[in-house]
């Protein structure tokens, strides 16, 4: 009768635990709906195959330009950014927020073993005294598990893999930001050396119109306004060149700063 009473006890608190379990604590999330889950897309766009939040079709995207030097910038600029460590450092701390909630939702067990070493002493009178050692061994075991009846467990493990999700996508996020800063530094500064070329090579097209402008003058073949307009534009293509010189300097100086080097070094 005490067993089957027992047996009823176990039961009713069994069903009491999966009735409670049940009822967790708040609602379930879900992913609120934004502007680009509605909006129409883009005319003649193509199929959009790929995923925006899988960061695995996008990783390395900067080697697709086939620059080896470019691919080196970039990597000297992930490794030296004291920014990203600090984010990477937040994914690590993140994971191991989420190891520590898991393992609130597994059994705690621990083990003790302690040892006892006495010395116990009988007189016997006339027959002299005797002694005996005795030791004494002493282990226990300990189970603690904390019963997750309102689901606050389960819900600190999901809050905390959103933690890691949000960390990882913050980094990942930050790295495309690093990546496409430096390129488009590279880029910049290509094309101000392109710019700079250009009007160098103007600057000796207007040296050149003005040597001929003279020679006709001399001959008497244009007047001196002719002159004064071939010196006027030669001396405005010179002065455009310190300007994108210190332009192209700037850019230079700019990308510097995002390798962690010193402005001017490289």
């Amino acid at each position: 009768m005490k067993k089957k009473l027992i047996s009823i006890c176990w039961l009713f608190f069994a069903l009491a635990c999966g009735t409670l379990g049940g009822c967790m604590v708040g609602p379930d999330y879900s992913r609120p709906e934004t502007a680009a889950d509605t909006t129409d897309g883009y005319f003649h766009a193509g199929v959009h195959n790929k995923d925006v939040n899988d960061f695995a079709d996008v990783d390395k995207w900067w080697e697709r330009f086939g620059d080896p030097t470019t691919a080196l910038l970039v990597r000297e600029a992930l490794d030296n950014n004291y920014s990203l460590k600090a984010a990477a450092a937040r994914v690590l701390r993140s994971q191991a927020a989420l190891a520590e909630t898991r393992g609130l939702q597994l059994p705690d067990v621990s083990y003790n073993l302690s040892r006892d070493r006495s010395k116990r002493s009988f007189n016997f009178g006339g027959g002299g005294r005797f002694s005996v050692m005795s030791t004494t061994w002493t282990q226990n075991i300990s189970v603690t598990y904390i019963l997750d009846l309102f689901g606050k467990l389960r819900r600190s493990g999901r809050a905390a893999w959103a933690e890691v999700l949000a960390a990882e996508a913050n980094e990942q996020a930050l790295i495309n930001s690093m990546v496409a800063t430096v390129i488009n530094a590279r880029v910049n500064i290509a094309t101000i050396g392109r710019r700079l070329a250009i009007a160098r090579a103007n600057i000796e097209s207007r040296q050149s119109t003005l040597e001929i402008v003279e020679r006709r003058y001399g001959q008497g073949l244009v007047g001196p306004v002719d002159i004064r307009l071939a010196r006027e534009n030669l001396a405005s293509a010179k002065a455009l060149e310190p300007v994108i010189e210190l332009s192209l300097i700037t850019a230079r100086h700019a990308l510097d700063v995002l390798l962690a080097h010193r402005p001017g070094s490289g």
